[in-house]
């Protein structure tokens, strides 16, 4: 089966990551209205080699990680708004590593505003 997402041009890396630091100051504005600031590191890494690091709360001190492995084409229809970041979690279609594992809901509702 072939993914809508598979199909989304990429712009250039430089494009990407500006809409990457948009989309993170989005986030980082929803963190503000909830008043909810996890105490967990985000690394969100493409399988072409794209790395990017959202730190959720300023304690640097015992701070938690998670790993978001996925296709680039499937972050830039996330972060443009063209799929949904909880569904590509539900669907499988992104790899997950926490450390410790941990599940923390407010961590996944606040990706969910991860775009632009």
């Amino acid at each position: 089966m072939r993914y809508s997402y598979e199909d989304f041009h990429l712009p250039t890396k430089t494009e990407f990551l500006n809409a990457l630091d948009l989309s993170k100051e989005r986030l980082y504005r929803k963190q503000r209205d909830l008043n909810c600031r996890p105490d967990w590191d985000v690394i969100i890494q493409t399988t072409d080699g794209i790395f990017y690091r959202i730190s959720m709360n300023t304690n640097d001190t015992n701070k938690k990680t998670i790993i978001f492995i996925l296709s680039p084409r499937a972050l830039w229809g996330a972060i443009t708004r063209r799929c949904h970041w909880n569904n590509l979690e539900i669907g499988c279609h992104i790899e997950m590593e926490r450390y410790p594992n941990e599940y923390n809901p407010d961590l996944h509702l606040l990706l969910s505003y991860f775009h632009i």
